[in-house]
């Protein structure tokens, strides 16, 4: 027991060697919070803890969160999935699993979709956004929509549209996002993202009709993702579904190729699990690739989760991104930076 409602655990096996570890909440307790942790730039596990502690935040324990890519031109670290942080979207879900959780405290894992427009006259269609914080191949049905979450530059794009939005910094799930449009320029063009609004990148301007854009026009962006959750943070694949091992990775679409590597070879594993009625929840980590731990492939990672009292699981990014922060110590050391993880913190009253 490290906290009320919190209990860490390590299990060594030997024939085959395996060690893992594990991270047990009581959900319905109303000292502990559950929310995903963005990091600076090449933070590590440990880097973050380390930096919370010293803000006096008091994080109980943290595993890694989303698989990731590296935009080398804007050193920036992009999460395969959805990131929603207290409300508000920071990247856009892409048709995987996340763990979900609404402002009651009530959580879940599913594959959030979204719907979200730019309008700015009530009998217009306005223009359907397709990306937040996320790249564009500027089609010419693509919209996508960044704020300082992605950088300090727009993506660079050999042709369209960039329009510059002054106004609502966040992209909130809760509210109507109001703005003003300061700026038009063709692409290609290396457009600074405004701290005190949002760009938006299109391959042609729509009809006024449609959407009237115009120095000082106004903006309403309007973004729905099912469920509304207050926080949530990507992965996948799904590996429980009420009670059985449910390896859902063509549901998720991760490829034929990249599936068979992550689903059936042996790496080191995270994962986290729901019990019964969303009452518990499992933060699980899977050491490997080493003499003490030879990992886990997608199925005996479904089994573990499903021996600890799991019904509702999801994996994790694997591999050398693996680690765990537990009570003051990192007891799983990554050794490269993350998009995110997922944080127990204490609550004090």
């Amino acid at each position: 027991n490290i906290a009320p409602g919190v209990w860490y655990g390590e299990v060594r096996k030997k024939n085959p060697p395996i060690f893992y570890h594990v991270i047990k909440v009581d959900l319905s307790s109303d000292k502990v919070e559950i929310r995903p942790i963005r990091p600076r730039e090449d933070e590590t596990l440990g880097q973050v803890s380390g930096r919370l502690d010293s803000e006096n935040l008091p994080l109980l324990g943290a595993i890694t969160g989303d698989y990731f890519h590296y935009i080398r031109e804007y050193k920036l670290v992009i999460p395969w999935g959805i990131l929603v942080e207290e409300g508000k979207l920071l990247f856009s879900p892409s048709g995987k699993s996340a763990f979900c959780g609404a402002a009651r405290g009530v959580f879940h894992i599913s594959v959030p979709a979204m719907k979200a427009r730019v309008w700015n006259r009530p009998d217009s269609p306005g223009v359907s956004i397709t990306a937040v914080n996320r790249s564009i191949k500027s089609r010419e049905s693509e919209c996508g929509i960044y704020n300082s979450t992605w950088g300090a530059f727009a993506p660079e794009i050999s042709e369209g549209f960039v329009v510059t939005v002054t106004g609502d910094p966040d992209f909130r799930l809760d509210r109507t996002i109001k703005g003003t449009v300061t700026g038009i320029s063709r692409l290609p063009v290396k457009a600074m993202i405004p701290e005190n609004g949002f760009i938006m990148i299109m391959k042609k301007l729509p009809s006024p009709d449609q959407l009237e854009l115009k120095l000082g026009s106004p903006v309403m962006v309007n973004i729905e993702v099912s469920s509304s959750p207050e926080i949530a943070i990507g992965g996948g694949p799904r590996i429980l579904r009420e009670g059985k091992v449910s390896i859902e990775m063509n549901r998720e679409n991760f490829g034929s190729g990249r599936a068979f590597y992550i689903k059936n070879s042996r790496h080191p594993r995270s994962a986290v699990g729901i019990g019964p009625e969303a009452k518990i929840l499992f933060l699980v980590v899977v050491e490997g690739r080493s003499e003490k731990s030879r990992g886990m492939d997608m199925k005996e990672l479904s089994r573990l989760l499903l021996s600890l009292g799991a019904t509702e699981a999801m994996a994790f990014d694997g591999g050398r991104s693996v680690s765990m922060y537990v009570a003051g110590e990192v007891v799983v050391k990554g050794d490269r930076q993350m998009a995110d993880a997922l944080g127990v913190f204490q609550i004090k009253r």
